[in-house]
C-alpha cells in the first residue's frame, strides 16, 4: 500500500463534566512526518493542531513547576 507502519505524533484526552457522558478524542500535531500516511487511517483535519512549545511556568493549582 506504501504506507509506513507508523501513526502520525497525537495527544489522547478525556474529557468529562458532571452530568455529560465522557469524550474520549485525540489531537494530532499539525506538520508530523507521518500526519498524511497514518497506519490506522484516524486523522481528521478537525483534529490537526501546532502544538506550541511554553516556558515552564507554574502548575493551574499555583505551585511552582519544577
Amino acid at each position: 500500500m506504501g504506507r509506513d507502519a507508523y501513526h502520525a505524533a497525537h495527544l489522547h484526552l478525556i474529557v468529562s463534566a458532571p452530568g455529560f457522558e465522557p469524550v474520549t478524542t485525540h489531537l494530532f500535531v499539525k506538520g508530523d512526518r507521518y500526519i498524511d500516511e497514518d497506519a490506522v487511517f484516524s486523522v481528521k483535519d478537525s483534529l490537526v493542531v501546532p502544538f506550541e512549545r511554553h516556558e515552564p511556568g507554574p502548575t493551574p493549582d499555583g505551585r511552582a513547576n519544577d
